[in-house]
């Protein structure tokens, strides 16, 4: 009997917590994140391919995006395409939700009447960078199995079974069994590898995705309503935010998938900066761009998916 009367007042708790730390952001991020999960996973594994052959773990072997995507469906079929997504399915749709989640409580403090106006590009900007931030700790060890989940099998012996089918010999089963022998091989450092990069990637990465978002739907909609821009608008803003994301931090992220793989096969670097010393002295900078244009037409179909299907949800949940 009494439950019922302290519904009212539960209620409001949860409404208070909701609006305090933008939990409806959290929600519809992790929406977003999962949609663009979906479309860009081909690419991501084409990406990675591209940025470490030529180092002593992986021999060259593509001439470009378009001769990795076939060699790649040829020999692994097209689930090869998705190898290591299992971590990023939990992994990415959460960072997505964190990402969006941390930006919608920082820009709540900022400007607390955000939801019927264009917030500041700076005060996005700030956000932006505080989400890039906080969500490395998940994102760093998420992408370290992710990248060695896509690259095992490379340059590894084959075994030959009958009827002409083959296998290769495999280090990983599955993405857990690869970061609990990260864990066992490296404890806990080994687990966050690469989290300086990471950190170096992620910060500027995001303060361009979101002034970028805000920018060009300030453009389109006059600053008066989030929510009342056509579908195509909404997609090809999504998209350009997410070029102008990796086109900022890319050879960063060259460095650090350079880090992340180091130990396979021996070790070559001795932290990110000599990581970027070695690169540039043996392939030149051209090597910083190396796999970019794939990511490029990853970014785009993904952030044109992403970010509306983040928008549509968080008004419905608004709503």
């Amino acid at each position: 009997r009494a439950w019922p009367r302290k519904w009212p007042v539960i209620r409001g708790y949860i409404g208070k917590i909701s609006r305090m730390f933008e939990i409806n952001q959290f929600i519809s991020g992790l929406a977003g994140g999962l949609a663009g999960l979906v479309v860009g996973h081909p690419f991501d594994t084409v990406k990675v391919r591209l940025q470490t052959q030529g180092t002593h773990q992986m021999a060259a072997q593509y001439k470009g995006p378009i001769d990795c995507f076939i060699k790649i469906v040829q020999a692994e079929r097209v689930m090869g395409l998705y190898k290591g997504i299992a971590a990023p399915a939990v992994g990415f749709s959460v960072i997505n939700s964190i990402i969006f989640g941390v930006h919608g409580s920082v820009m709540h403090h900022l400007e607390p009447d955000t939801a019927s106006h264009r917030p500041s590009i700076f005060n996005s900007t700030i956000a932006g960078g505080v989400a890039g931030a906080v969500q490395c700790s998940i994102c760093s060890p998420m992408e370290l199995v992710r990248i060695r989940m896509q690259i095992q099998g490379i340059n590894e012996p084959t075994h030959f079974l009958q009827f002409g089918h083959h296998r290769q010999k495999r280090m990983y089963k599955n993405s857990l069994d690869c970061l609990i022998k990260i864990y066992k091989n490296g404890g806990i450092q080994g687990v966050y590898d690469g989290l300086i990069p990471t950190l170096f990637r992620e910060v500027p990465a995001f303060m361009a995705y979101f002034a970028t978002w805000d920018y060009l739907c300030r453009k389109i909609d006059d600053g008066t309503s989030k929510h009342k821009i056509a579908l195509p608008y909404l997609m090809l803003a999504g998209g350009i935010s997410g070029i102008s994301a990796w086109v900022i931090s890319y050879p960063v992220d060259v460095v650090k998938t350079r880090v992340q793989i180091d130990g396979i096969g021996g070790t070559e670097y001795n932290g990110m900066i000599d990581c970027f010393k070695k690169t540039y002295i043996r392939e030149g900078w051209r090597a910083f761009f190396k796999g970019l244009s794939p990511t490029l037409i990853r970014a785009f179909p993904v952030n044109a998916v992403t970010f509306p299907v983040q928008v549509f949800v968080l008004h419905y949940l608004r709503q």
